[in-house]
């Protein structure tokens, strides 16, 4: 019996530690991109203390994998081969569209309140088809730049090929996303509110007098 109590109060106290962390230490949205040649990779992150979940895209499907540091634990393409759907009768009306859960607007204004800026950095090489236009999308990249406040976190270099057709470098931007513990909860709670709404229902008609 006392073994069994330890063993509560341990697993009690890596909860309380663990629901502490993912409130305090904040996590980390990556988007970053690549193009050199015909290639072109672009790539997302959300990480927390050494756990990633990925997106990449190399231009022949999207591939969603699982990180332990370095380390990829899993890893699944989101491509693949899709029956033709079926042809629809004329008569049969179309589905009404599922409303959207309830709480969905409020999950996002969390998560926008919740994240701050920590860097945008990177260079690219870009020429146009056509010289004009890529000096009028020089100009107006040059226009918007000197409408940025100066800021160390931000750092990206646009240079214009007016020779030749070219897409080559790379950027990365970098956000942070804080109190992740509260936007598991609330999503939790969009996510069970309608099944806890439809199990109310029920129970308050087997409540109600006949």
């Amino acid at each position: 019996m006392q073994l069994f109590l330890s063993l509560l109060l341990f697993l009690a106290g890596v909860f309380l530690l663990l629901a502490i962390a993912l409130y305090v230490i904040p996590a980390r949205i990556t988007g970053s991109f690549r193009a050199s040649g015909d290639e072109i990779l672009l790539s997302a992150a959300l990480s927390w203390c050494g756990i990633s979940l990925a997106f990449s895209w190399t231009g022949v499907e999207p591939v969603v994998s699982v990180r332990w540091l370095r380390w990829e634990i899993i890893r699944k393409p989101l491509g693949g081969r899709t029956s033709p759907p079926a042809a629809a009768d004329k008569d049969q009306p179309s589905p009404a569209p599922r409303p959207l859960p309830p709480g969905l607007f409020r999950l996002i204004l969390i998560v926008a309140g919740s994240l701050s800026f920590s860097r945008f950095r990177g260079h690219l090489l870009l020429g146009l088809p056509s010289p004009a236009g890529t000096g009028r999308l020089f100009g107006y990249w040059t226009a918007l730049r000197y409408t940025i406040p100066e800021d160390d976190r931000i750092s990206f270099v646009l240079t214009p090929a007016f020779d030749r057709q070219v897409l080559e470098g790379e950027g990365e931007l970098v956000l942070l996303l804080h109190h992740p513990l509260r936007l598991i909860l609330v999503t939790l709670a969009v996510l069970a509110g309608p099944r806890i709404r439809a199990v109310h229902i029920p129970l308050r008609a087997a409540r109600s007098p006949a």
